[in-house]
């Protein structure tokens, strides 16, 4: 059995990253494309999407969105205030979480969690840069929905 099959027949959409299909939500073809976006968006707030059409239309050559996301919001910890830097946790649905707990537990050891293959895609990147831009693709886009 493949890590593949613990998110088959999921009540939230699943994400499939590069060549496998994981537990996000998206199809993200080009993690240092969108990388490189998420960068400029985080330098330049004023830059990024505002809804979930302009975000669609942004990332729309580099991944696809389930058509079951249908509101769209940023949210950027500040980078200094002068009281100390701000932590933003950002918690994954309950419905999701529980959801992925259960298919987890229930395939017991037998089966291996699946992850994305952006770590093997990137190990020995000639690139460092560009590694940079496909964890940053990878962290952003993967946490918590």
């Amino acid at each position: 059995m493949s890590g593949l099959d613990l998110f088959n027949n999921r009540a939230f959409p699943p994400f499939a990253f590069g060549r496998q299909t994981d537990e996000t939500d998206a199809v993200l073809a080009d993690y240092v494309a969108v990388g490189k976006l998420i960068v400029g968006w985080a330098k330049d707030p004023q830059s990024a999407p505002r809804t979930m059409a302009e975000f669609r239309e942004a990332v729309g050559r580099y991944m696809t969105i389930d058509p079951k996301y249908t509101r769209f919001r940023i949210e950027q910890a500040d980078s200094d205030t002068g009281q100390g830097l701000e932590f933003v946790l950002r918690l994954p649905p309950a419905g999701q979480v529980a959801e992925s707990e259960t298919r987890v537990a229930q395939a017991g050891a037998e089966q291996t969690y699946p992850l994305p293959n952006l770590y093997a895609d990137l190990a020995g990147n000639d690139v460092p840069l560009d590694a940079f831009y496909g964890r940053v693709a990878d962290y952003t886009m993967r946490s918590c929905r």
